[in-house]
């Protein structure tokens, strides 16, 4: 029996020297992506960026949707935001910049860039973010897009959807197109309505504390009831469109594209904001199947160059993700027109800290939670290095590597091609303390 037993023991040591053990094959696999990292990376100074981005250059000419993801609240992601677009801008034939935003929180933003008036900025910006640096990102952009010429300038696109605080700015947009006294008479009553929560949205605005309200309080410290009054006439207006557009159409004539596209927008906003509290996961599906569907809509008068947006960071995965396609999976699918040419940058943090998400106040701690993440600290030779994921013989394609179970199998290179590794930085300024 015992000799049996050695005899099977010399067996298995011949069969996994020669075939291999699970655990070396693993340790296998992670040596060559640390080594193909090493080999196809660069450090980015942020004085000087573009000489980094220069690792995007061959994949400039195939590709017409760029996305990069990011963690939110921490400190360079405005910058690095901001310098890519004009990487892309001066290289890619990037015209169109995507921020995560409403079809009116852009309109209102593009209405910024072209006139310079900060009121449009303070409108929209308290509402939807809680960053200095996004103000100061729209500045920078305006400032860029001066020294460009009229054909040339960067333009702001909307085709996200959101929850019922900030669908009072697609009430303002509304009323900017059919103010109440001009409005057909089926439309005047509901249109009236949303014209008295407007003046009283303006009111509270004029308030001290309005605006610290508006960044830490979901609601800006106005009831409730407030939104829940938005929704009911916008509702009615949809059934107007829907059982009789033709007048509504002739009167509103070029407008009635923007009108009909916000009125949908609002009530899908309220539509999100109710899953949400269902359970994340659907809220995000139903967000960014519609966000796709809008982008959709609006593409075919989008004929000026290519995009460029910067989201949350599973937004940007090219394949599904907790069990369902973020956008850029539907924008790099079948169905769209810029299948195969969509390329995502995953944003991945070391030892930063985030901006606090209600209170803006102390900062926290934060490290991505990747597998794998090892590897890249080893590889990384600074505080901000970008990292080629694609290549002949490249281990990201034909292994997973960095997303876990929550993926749904697959190659890196399916998800993402390039990872943008930020190490030691703080958190961002909140908005209130400078606006």
């Amino acid at each position: 029996m015992k000799k049996n037993i050695s005899v099977l023991i010399i067996f298995l040591g011949i069969f996994l020297v020669f075939s291999g053990s699970p655990l070396q094959a693993e340790n296998q696999t992670t040596a060559e992506g640390l080594e193909f990292l090493q080999e196809n990376n660069q450090k980015i100074n942020l004085d000087k960026p573009f000489e980094a981005f220069s690792l995007l250059d061959p994949y400039l000419e195939e590709n017409k949707f760029f996305f990069t993801g990011e963690t939110h609240r921490v400190r360079p992601n405005e910058k690095l935001r901001l310098e890519f677009l004009k990487y892309l801008h001066q290289n890619a034939g990037v015209r169109y910049y995507v921020p995560e935003a409403t079809y009116s929180i852009a309109h209102f933003l593009n209405r910024y860039l072209q006139t310079g008036d900060e009121y449009y900025l303070d409108l929209t910006i308290p509402y939807w973010h809680r960053i200095a640096g996004v103000y100061e990102f729209f500045q920078e952009l305006r400032a860029y897009n001066q020294t460009l010429e009229p054909h040339e300038r960067i333009e702001i696109i909307g085709f996200d959807i959101t929850g019922p605080f900030r669908q009072i700015i697609s009430v303002i947009h509304l009323l900017e197109i059919t103010p109440p006294d001009d409005a057909p008479d089926e439309l005047a009553e509901p249109l009236e309505e949303l014209a008295e929560l407007k003046e009283t949205f303006m009111e509270e605005r004029q308030k001290p504390d309005h605006y610290y309200k508006a960044q830490t309080d979901f609601y800006a410290g106005i009831p409730d009831s407030f939104f829940d009054k938005i929704l009911p006439p916008v509702e009615e207006i949809k059934q107007l469109l829907e059982e009789n557009p033709g007048p509504i159409e002739k009167f509103l004539g070029e407008d009635f594209f923007s009108f009909q596209f916000i009125v949908q927008n609002i009530i899908d906003g309220f539509d999100s904001f109710e899953l949400m509290f269902e359970g994340r996961w659907d809220s995000n599906e139903f967000r960014d199947r519609r966000s796709f569907e809008n982008f959709l809509e609006l593409y075919p008068d989008l004929d000026r160059g290519n995009f460029f947006g910067q989201w949350g960071d599973l937004h940007t995965f090219q394949e599904e993700y907790h069990g369902f396609p973020w956008l850029a999976a539907h924008l790099d699918s079948e169905e769209s027109p810029l299948a195969g040419q969509v390329l995502s940058i995953f944003y991945t943090y070391d030892d930063c800290h985030l901006l606090e998400r209600l209170t803006l106040d102390s900062p926290f701690p934060y490290s991505s939670d990747l597998e794998d993440m090892e590897i890249m600290q080893k590889a990384a030779s600074g505080e901000l290095v970008l990292f080629n994921l694609q290549g002949e013989d490249s281990p990201f394609g034909r292994e997973l590597f960095f997303l876990g179970d929550d993926a749904s199998g697959g190659t890196t290179l399916d998800y993402f091609q390039f990872m943008l590794y930020i190490k030691g930085f703080d958190r961002a300024d909140p908005l209130y303390e400078h606006r």
